[in-house]
């Protein structure tokens, strides 16, 4: 076996590949406040490649940093000559070297996995910030610099990303999402939602319907696929995003750009029943591509999912105002830093109840959460849910690196490289 002493003569032993070739015993130190032998090892590892230097490759170097005492097969740490590696050849004493700098390798990439994680978020927050400055700095939108951040840094590309981090992608996704959910409806006014109503109902299918007929029209000729995939690659492109519309449309009400004709309150409310629509068509669409059958009852859960969604979220938002008027009346006033948690734990509750009643009932979550928002913004005193609002525009500024990083971590680009 051949093997590499510490000077403390604590082996660490690490196992280098499956047949076993080379057993290292690592540089190592009983790290009890002695900074001295700590720093000895570091000088040890950078001694080894000195003495090569020094006895191989310049053989009639004089190297005043090394003591004269030292001799051929001897390496030097702090101060005293110790006999750590017997070389008797070139190729030996590189097949040693060799063996102790992998095992110094390996142990340091344990040492670092512990933080890979710690390192992945620094890199999704400071990269996913920077890369969304430069690109409003040239007058584009701030996701795309995010989502190129996501792409670079993830699996397909660079794969900086801890796995751990990725495993849960989807739900740290719509944990974001949820924010700007209850963002925009504690930033919504029914008197805009009721002016915007009819214009907002036919936005929720109007739209991803003609998108749909003209892919099924057009994609057979240009594209040569048959009507049955057309229509599946239709519904793909007629989705809207929520995580794009809908902090875009809270911004412009913010702004108050054109919400004398309710036109961000129409489009808000529209991409949410939108999102619905689609999704029940493209699961059509797919089985019938697959060789099933179009399910009557998929289109009938549509209102059902959109009506129930609504009265859940109206009945949750009622619940919380009770609860924080009854503890203002009992003078235990809820700090509006704990109404942000309550209610962020009842927007993931509702998430949670549309996965339970999956397959029995149909409940849209995601509109439960803006129903509730509005509900409360609808009750509460405006002060409160102008602070509450302001504290969830906070949260997402976190959120939104999060959410489009991570979104951007998730794209293959190997497939358009082919």
């Amino acid at each position: 076996m051949l093997k590499s002493v510490s000077c403390t003569q604590i082996p660490h032993r690490l196992l280098l590949n499956s047949q076993h070739l080379y057993t290292s015993i690592l540089y190592s130190t009983q790290f009890s406040g002695n900074i001295k032998a700590f720093s000895g090892n570091i000088i040890l590892i950078f001694g080894n490649y000195i003495f090569f230097f020094k006895y191989y490759i310049f053989p009639h170097l004089h190297l005043t940093i090394l003591p004269q005492s030292i001799t051929k097969g001897m390496k030097y740490s702090l101060g005293k000559p110790k006999l750590l590696i017997q070389a008797d050849d070139f190729y030996d004493f590189m097949s040693q070297e060799a063996s102790a700098f992998f095992a110094f390798i390996n142990a340091f990439t344990i040492f670092l996995r512990r933080l890979i994680m710690l390192t992945s978020l620094s890199l999704i927050f400071l990269v996913g910030l920077v890369m969304g400055a430069i690109c409003q700095k040239l007058k584009l939108p701030r996701i795309i610099g995010m989502l190129v951040t996501g792409i670079v840094l993830g699996p397909y590309v660079l794969d900086f990303l801890d796995p751990s981090i990725l495993s849960i992608s989807a739900d740290l996704r719509k944990m974001a999402l949820i924010i700007i959910l209850i963002k925009a409806g504690l930033s919504l006014d029914l008197k805009d939602l009721k002016k915007a109503g009819r214009s907002a109902i036919l936005m929720s299918f109007i739209p991803a319907s003609c998108e749909i007929i003209g892919y099924i029209l057009l994609a057979p000729v240009i594209l040569g696929i048959n009507h049955a995939e057309a229509a599946v690659m239709g519904a793909v492109l007629a989705a809207v995003s929520p995580a794009v519309v809908v902090p875009r449309m809270v911004m412009l009400i913010e702004k108050r750009y054109g919400t004398d004709k309710a036109i961000p309150q129409m489009i808000l409310s529209g991409a949410s029943c939108d999102d619905i629509f689609v999704i029940v068509l493209f699961t059509t669409f797919l089985n019938v591509a697959q060789g099933g059958k179009a399910n009557v009852m998929d289109f009938v859960n549509i209102p059902v999912s959109i009506i129930l969604g609504i009265i859940l979220g109206i009945v949750t938002g009622l619940g919380l105002y009770l609860f924080f008027e009854t503890s203002y009346a009992r003078k235990h006033t809820v700090r509006n830093s704990m109404k942000v948690i309550i209610v962020l734990g009842f927007s993931f509750l509702l998430i949670a109840i549309e996965g339970w009643l999956e397959g029995k009932v149909s409940v849209s979550g995601l509109l439960a959460v803006v129903a509730m928002a509005c509900t409360l913004k609808f009750k509460c005193v405006p002060d409160v849910s102008a602070r509450l609002s302001e504290k969830f525009g906070k949260l997402w500024l976190a959120a939104e690196v999060i959410l489009f990083v991570l979104v951007g971590a998730a794209v293959d680009i190997r497939y358009t490289l082919k």
